[in-house]
């Protein structure tokens, strides 16, 4: 069985005319033996004008694949979609007028699916690449962030460092200037009697008793042993009539609070 060129009836294939139309059947001849383009075959071919060398290719349009070639690949896509049914009639063998509008039909369909996803894919790159870019953007200011604030950390603890070696050069500047308040407010003192020792230490605390600190033993111990170290004991017996030995004493009584 076979169709009829001109409504697409079936009819035995070795028919010359169509019993219900009366169209003439060429059956044994290629489209390109006629030069008659039947109605409804004329029109743009959107199969064509996007798939141009592909829809080429199916249809044996062969000039069709100039469309793979760079620069003219443009022009040609828009021949084919102009011309392109016209060619696809001749070139190629058809069972009728509805075979070829079916199969052109589902190239159009197709050509359109094609350029949809084409554009979707295109639209999500975009969308994606710009996310992407924000996303390393924001990546970046977060480790530089990160850096600066280890770098703020690493100055902190550099500043503490510094501090605490300030402050413990601070401490031994003050045991020196202690020592030298001591060597400066010495009159030659080498050691006192453990009896005479005993008698100031018990003055002390009497005296620190009588002034309402309780009997201040350890401030008074420390006041004893600095004292002995500067001031003779011959001449701490002569405290009342000894202005230097008094300077002495008010000097090394700071030391011990």
């Amino acid at each position: 069985m076979a169709f009829c060129r001109g409504c697409g009836r079936e009819i035995q294939v070795s028919t010359q005319t169509c019993p219900h139309c009366g169209a003439l059947q060429e059956f044994e001849k290629p489209n390109t033996q006629t030069n008659e383009i039947p109605d409804g075959v004329k029109g743009w071919s959107w199969g064509a004008f996007l798939l141009n060398g592909l829809w080429a290719v199916g249809n044996r349009t062969w000039i069709g694949l100039l469309a793979f070639v760079p620069y003219v690949g443009f022009v040609m896509a828009i021949v084919l979609g102009i011309k392109g049914r016209e060619w696809a009639w001749k070139n190629k063998r058809w069972d009728s007028l509805d075979h070829f509008n079916r199969v052109q039909k589902k190239w159009s369909f197709w050509g359109v699916v094609i350029m949809i996803i084409v554009m979707v894919i295109g639209i999500a790159a975009a969308v994606g690449g710009a996310a992407y870019n924000d996303y390393q953007k924001r990546a970046r200011e977060v480790a530089m962030e990160q850096a600066d604030a280890k770098q703020m950390a690493q100055e902190r603890i550099e500043y503490e460092n510094q501090q605490r070696i300030e402050a413990e050069q601070e401490a031994e500047d003050t045991e020196g200037e202690e020592a030298d308040e001591l060597q400066t407010a010495a009159l030659v003192g080498d050691g006192w009697e453990p009896a005479f020792r005993e008698e100031i230490l018990r003055g002390c605390v009497k005296a620190s008793a009588q002034d309402g600190s309780s009997g201040n033993i350890d401030g008074c111990k420390c006041l004893v042993d600095k004292i002995s170290q500067v001031v003779p004991q011959a001449r701490m017996e002569q405290i009342d009539s000894d202005p230097e030995v008094r300077n002495a004493i008010q000097k090394v009584s700071a030391l011990c609070g």
